[in-house]
Protein backbone atom coordinates (compact mmCIF):
# COMPACT_ATOMS: atom_id res chain seq x y z
CA UNK A 1 0.00 0.00 0.00
CA UNK A 2 2.88 2.36 0.83
CA UNK A 3 4.51 1.74 -2.57
CA UNK A 4 1.24 2.66 -4.33
CA UNK A 5 1.11 5.94 -2.38
CA UNK A 6 4.75 6.66 -3.32
CA UNK A 7 4.18 5.99 -7.02
CA UNK A 8 0.98 8.08 -6.98
CA UNK A 9 2.85 10.93 -5.27
CA UNK A 10 5.54 10.78 -7.94
CA UNK A 11 2.92 10.90 -10.69
CA UNK A 12 1.25 13.92 -9.08
CA UNK A 13 4.55 15.79 -8.56
CA UNK A 14 5.06 18.76 -10.89
CA UNK A 15 7.87 18.18 -13.36
CA UNK A 16 8.70 21.29 -15.41
CA UNK A 17 10.88 19.23 -17.77
CA UNK A 18 8.42 16.48 -18.65
CA UNK A 19 7.55 18.12 -21.99
CA UNK A 20 11.10 19.21 -22.79
CA UNK A 21 11.55 16.35 -25.22
CA UNK A 22 8.63 17.66 -27.29
CA UNK A 23 10.09 21.17 -27.33
CA UNK A 24 13.61 20.00 -28.26
CA UNK A 25 12.93 16.56 -29.77
CA UNK A 26 16.33 15.73 -31.25
CA UNK A 27 18.35 17.85 -28.90
CA UNK A 28 17.25 15.96 -25.79
CA UNK A 29 18.49 12.57 -26.92
CA UNK A 30 21.06 11.15 -24.53
CA UNK A 31 23.93 11.16 -27.04
CA UNK A 32 23.23 14.77 -27.96
CA UNK A 33 23.07 15.88 -24.33
CA UNK A 34 26.33 14.06 -23.56
CA UNK A 35 27.96 15.63 -26.63
CA UNK A 36 26.81 19.13 -25.64
CA UNK A 37 28.03 18.67 -22.07
CA UNK A 38 31.38 17.45 -23.37
CA UNK A 39 31.69 20.53 -25.57
CA UNK A 40 30.75 22.77 -22.61
CA UNK A 41 33.43 21.18 -20.45
CA UNK A 42 36.00 21.59 -23.24
CA UNK A 43 35.12 25.28 -23.61
CA UNK A 44 35.30 25.88 -19.85
CA UNK A 45 38.63 24.05 -19.69
CA UNK A 46 40.03 26.26 -22.46
CA UNK A 47 38.75 29.38 -20.68
CA UNK A 48 40.28 28.24 -17.37
CA UNK A 49 43.60 27.55 -19.09
CA UNK A 50 43.65 31.12 -20.44
CA UNK A 51 42.90 32.50 -16.97
CA UNK A 52 45.58 30.36 -15.30
CA UNK A 53 48.17 31.26 -17.93
CA UNK A 54 47.44 34.96 -17.36
CA UNK A 55 47.73 34.56 -13.59
CA UNK A 56 50.98 32.60 -13.92
CA UNK A 57 52.52 35.21 -16.23
CA UNK A 58 51.39 38.08 -13.99
CA UNK A 59 52.91 36.39 -10.95
CA UNK A 60 56.18 35.73 -12.82
CA UNK A 61 56.42 39.34 -13.97
CA UNK A 62 55.53 40.61 -10.48
CA UNK A 63 58.45 38.67 -9.02
CA UNK A 64 60.79 40.08 -11.67
CA UNK A 65 59.67 43.62 -10.84
CA UNK A 66 59.99 42.96 -7.12
CA UNK A 67 63.52 41.58 -7.53
CA UNK A 68 64.59 44.49 -9.75
CA UNK A 69 63.21 47.02 -7.26
CA UNK A 70 64.78 45.26 -4.28
CA UNK A 71 68.14 45.23 -6.05
CA UNK A 72 67.79 48.93 -6.83
CA UNK A 73 66.99 49.72 -3.18
CA UNK A 74 69.95 47.67 -1.99
CA UNK A 75 72.35 49.41 -4.37
CA UNK A 76 70.93 52.80 -3.41
CA UNK A 77 71.47 52.10 0.30
CA UNK A 78 75.09 51.11 -0.42
CA UNK A 79 75.62 54.27 -2.50
CA UNK A 80 73.99 56.47 0.13
CA UNK A 81 76.38 55.15 2.74
CA UNK A 82 79.36 56.15 0.60
CA UNK A 83 78.12 59.64 -0.31
CA UNK A 84 80.17 62.65 0.72
CA UNK A 85 77.22 64.81 1.70
CA UNK A 86 73.53 64.64 2.51
CA UNK A 87 72.41 66.31 -0.74
CA UNK A 88 74.13 63.67 -2.85
CA UNK A 89 72.55 60.87 -0.77
CA UNK A 90 69.15 62.55 -1.09
CA UNK A 91 69.57 62.87 -4.87
CA UNK A 92 70.46 59.20 -5.25
CA UNK A 93 67.53 58.17 -3.04
CA UNK A 94 65.17 60.29 -5.14
CA UNK A 95 66.49 58.66 -8.33
CA UNK A 96 66.00 55.21 -6.81
CA UNK A 97 62.48 56.06 -5.68
CA UNK A 98 61.64 57.37 -9.15
CA UNK A 99 62.97 54.16 -10.74
CA UNK A 100 61.00 51.96 -8.32
CA UNK A 101 57.75 53.85 -8.87
CA UNK A 102 58.14 53.84 -12.66
CA UNK A 103 58.90 50.12 -12.55
CA UNK A 104 55.80 49.39 -10.44
CA UNK A 105 53.48 51.55 -12.52
CA UNK A 106 54.84 50.09 -15.75
CA UNK A 107 54.21 46.61 -14.41
CA UNK A 108 50.70 47.52 -13.27
CA UNK A 109 49.91 48.80 -16.76
CA UNK A 110 51.36 45.64 -18.34
CA UNK A 111 49.38 43.42 -15.94
CA UNK A 112 46.17 45.31 -16.72
CA UNK A 113 46.72 44.81 -20.46
CA UNK A 114 47.41 41.09 -19.95
CA UNK A 115 44.29 40.68 -17.81
CA UNK A 116 42.17 42.57 -20.33
CA UNK A 117 43.47 40.44 -23.18
CA UNK A 118 42.86 37.23 -21.23
CA UNK A 119 39.34 38.34 -20.29
CA UNK A 120 38.54 39.08 -23.94
CA UNK A 121 39.86 35.66 -24.98
CA UNK A 122 37.71 33.97 -22.30
CA UNK A 123 34.62 35.88 -23.44
CA UNK A 124 35.35 34.87 -27.04
CA UNK A 125 35.63 31.19 -26.06
CA UNK A 126 32.33 31.29 -24.15
CA UNK A 127 30.54 33.24 -26.89
CA UNK A 128 31.70 30.79 -29.54
CA UNK A 129 30.45 27.85 -27.49
CA UNK A 130 27.08 29.49 -26.80
CA UNK A 131 26.67 30.32 -30.50
CA UNK A 132 27.40 26.71 -31.44
CA UNK A 133 24.87 25.42 -28.90
CA UNK A 134 22.17 27.86 -30.00
CA UNK A 135 22.78 27.05 -33.67
CA UNK A 136 22.44 23.36 -32.91
CA UNK A 137 19.16 23.91 -31.06
CA UNK A 138 17.82 26.07 -33.88
CA UNK A 139 18.82 23.49 -36.52
CA UNK A 140 17.24 20.61 -34.58
CA UNK A 141 13.91 22.41 -34.23
CA UNK A 142 13.52 22.90 -37.99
Amino acid sequence: MASQNNSQAKKNAFNPFENASSVFPNFMEQDNVRDEMSKNVAAMTAANQVAMQCMRETARRSMEVFQKNAQSMYECSKDAASCNNLQEAHSRSADMLSFVMQNYFGHAQEAAKMASSAAQEIVDICNKRMSEALDRVANNQK
